[in-house]
């Protein structure tokens, strides 16, 4: 009978697999408390305090404020006084700046909620519009 042997995996080896293992698991742990850290409950106050410089709390509270707020039906003085005064406003829209990132000057990325009002004030309609410079415009309809 033949002797057998098995040969042990040489230590490099064995050091590059825990080393794929530690990636990979520093990885997961990064993508959790990054949607954690992201994910906010909604307070209206910090999302009015929100300045125009600084939107990440609004960005964080957006998916708690969907989930929580039902917008049709309610009328313009309700939205108002939940999120403050809009970022900018045309005919029949109310348009809320959630995230918006500059090219030094010039915007190169943003994310808008829009709010569709009938002529008496009442929302009829919401979506969320993101551009980003190098990609066409998206626009998800909400309701």
């Amino acid at each position: 009978m033949e002797d057998e042997h098995v040969e042990e995996p040489s230590w490099w080896l064995l050091l590059a697999e825990g080393a794929v293992v530690l990636v990979v698991l520093v990885a997961a742990v990064y993508m959790i408390v990054g949607y954690v850290d992201n994910h906010q409950e909604f307070d209206s106050v910090a999302w009015i305090n929100a300045d125009r410089t600084d939107y990440v709390p609004r960005n964080g509270m957006l998916h708690d404020l969907l989930e929580k707020h039902h917008f049709i039906g309610m009328d313009r003085k309700n939205v108002e006084e939940l999120l403050g005064r809009p970022w900018a406003e045309g005919s029949g829209d109310l348009t809320y700046a959630v995230e918006i990132h500059y090219d030094i000057i010039d915007p190169d990325y943003h994310k808008f909620l829009v709010f569709k009002l009938d002529h008496s004030g009442v929302v009829t309609g919401y979506q969320l519009e993101e551009w980003d410079k190098s990609k066409p415009k998206r626009i998800t309809k909400l309701s």
